[in-house]
């Protein structure tokens, strides 16, 4: 049987009706009661619904693996997914402005066309992550791994002190020389 708590919270998000600002007190307790009593079954339902018609803006989700929601598109300005498990997920085309993304693991990930201005991924796993068409300025990927991912072709205004970019091939993008000289190119 299914948790009572993450069965309320997935019917705010079936409703498709669901603005946080509003019902976020009862959405983020639902969430807490759901997590506190390992409710791992209905999580991994609550986790497949996908987040659709979410507004996400500002929320704290760093406990909940979201690796196999869909929040493509998602409007997540200020949203704090540090240390988190996304690797594989698919956030292309999503908001992520001003977003806390501090160490998390976003292994194999997509990104593209995503705006990342002024979000911290310091630290972030982006191995293979395909972050083509995003918009970087102003983030800070001090410390990220980066090998083998693709890059969008134009990066300045981005922190990349001391981030892995070793084996990336970078011919052909505009590169700001101070932001590659902070880099690790191996």
């Amino acid at each position: 049987m299914d948790d009572p708590a993450v069965v309320r919270v997935v019917e705010l998000i079936d409703s498709g009706d669901v603005d946080v600002r509003r019902q976020g007190l009862e959405l983020l307790h639902a969430l807490d009661h759901a997590q506190r009593c390992a409710a791992v079954q209905s999580a991994r339902r609550l986790r497949r619904a996908g987040l659709q018609g979410l507004d996400l803006r500002g929320l704290d989700l760093r406990a909940w693996g979201l690796r196999t929601a869909r929040p493509r598109g998602r409007d997540l300005r200020r949203i704090d997914l540090s240390g988190s498990d996304l690797s594989g997920a698919d956030l292309s085309g999503a908001n992520l402005h001003h977003a806390r993304l501090r160490g998390t693991i976003l292994r194999g990930s997509r990104l593209e066309r995503c705006t990342l201005q002024l979000a911290d991924l310091s630290g972030a796993d982006l191995r293979e992550a395909s972050l083509v068409g995003a918009s970087l300025v102003g983030a800070s990927l001090r410390r990220a791994d980066l090998r083998g991912a693709r890059l969008p072709e134009r990066l300045w205004g981005v922190d990349l002190t001391a981030a892995d970019l070793r084996g990336l091939d970078l011919s052909g993008h505009d590169v700001d020389p101070a932001v590659l000289a902070q880099a690790r190119r191996g």
